[in-house]
């Protein structure tokens, strides 16, 4: 989550920085890079990229809305006993 908020606030600038500079900001490979955007121009995001500037931007306006709850689960919802341990 805090990678796509980073990306997106970057990207609203038009501060990214070339593709390899973008990835080591965000801590991806390029191609992880690419699949995100890939990921977000499926969703609606017309992004671009200006040689020029060197930077990835948005072309339209585009809001990413990321809401998460953690909470513990009741012996109930897991359908474990209390300390079992769960195998990965």
């Amino acid at each position: 989550m805090e990678q796509l908020s980073k990306l997106h606030r970057l990207l609203r600038k038009g501060s990214t920085g070339t593709p390899a500079r973008l990835s080591r900001r965000l801590g991806m490979s390029r191609s992880k890079l690419y699949v995100v955007i890939s990921d977000l121009r499926a969703r609606g995001a017309a992004i671009g990229y200006s040689r020029r500037d060197e930077t990835f931007y948005y072309k339209n306006d585009f809001v990413i809305d990321i809401r998460c709850t953690l909470y513990p689960l009741s012996q109930e919802r897991t359908g474990r006993a209390a300390g079992s341990a769960q195998a990965n």
